[in-house]
C-alpha cells in the first residue's frame, strides 16, 4: 500500500510516493523510490598489485600474519598467483575501515575484517573493534565487490543499516 513521504521532490515541489517492493506507481504525476536500508558507509579502494607481490617477496609469513587470518591466507596460496587474491583482500580491508570511518587505528585491526568465500561472491565478516563500530553504527549486512586487472586490484564495500 502506497503512502505519502515527507520527502519533497526537489523540482517539482511534490511529495516522493514511498512504495512497497513489487507495488505499481499509478497516475503519471507521481515519483516514486523503493523502500531500501539505509547506506551508512561506503568505502572504495585500489591497490597496486606488484606492490603487494615486492612486500610478499620480502617481509613474507610476518606480513601475511598480520594482515591476514589463516584462512585469507590458506584461500590466496592455494591460487595460481596469489599476490592478485592478497592485493584483492587487502583493498578489502582498507575499503571497509573507510566504510566504518575509521581507518586502520588500535580500536580496528587489520584482522578485525575478514574476507570470506562460502560457496558464492565473496563477503566480510567483522570482528573485535571492526564488529564494535559495525553495531555502534547501527549496521545490519555488509556488501563487497572485488575486481582486478592485470595491475590493480579493486575493492568496494557498502555497509547497510538495518
Amino acid at each position: 500500500m502506497s503512502r505519502v513521504s515527507r520527502e519533497w521532490n526537489a523540482h517539482e515541489r511534490r511529495p516522493t510516493v514511498v512504495l512497497a517492493p513489487g507495488e505499481r506507481c499509478g497516475g503519471k504525476r507521481q515519483y516514486h523510490r523503493f523502500i531500501m536500508p539505509d547506506i551508512i558507509g561506503l568505502g572504495l579502494d585500489s591497490t597496486d598489485i606488484d606492490r603487494v607481490e615486492e612486500v610478499l617477496e620480502r617481509w613474507g609469513d610476518r606480513f601475511m600474519t598480520r594482515v591476514f587470518t589463516p584462512g585469507e591466507i590458506a584461500y590466496c596460496q592455494r591460487r595460481h598467483r596469489p599476490a592478485i587474491h592478497f592485493a584483492g583482500r587487502f583493498a578489502a580491508k582498507e575499503a571497509t575501515m573507510k566504510a566504518l570511518g575509521t581507518g586502520h587505528t588500535q580500536n580496528v585491526l587489520w584482522r578485525d575484517v575478514e574476507v570470506v568465500r562460502l560457496g558464492g561472491p565473496p563477503s566480510i565478516v567483522l570482528h573485535g573493534g571492526a564488529r564494535r563500530r559495525f553495531d555502534a553504527l547501527g549496521g545490519g549486512r555488509t556488501l563487497l565487490t572485488i575486481t582486478h586487472s592485470e595491475t590493480v586490484a579493486l575493492a568496494q564495500v557498502l555497509l547497510l543499516g538495518r
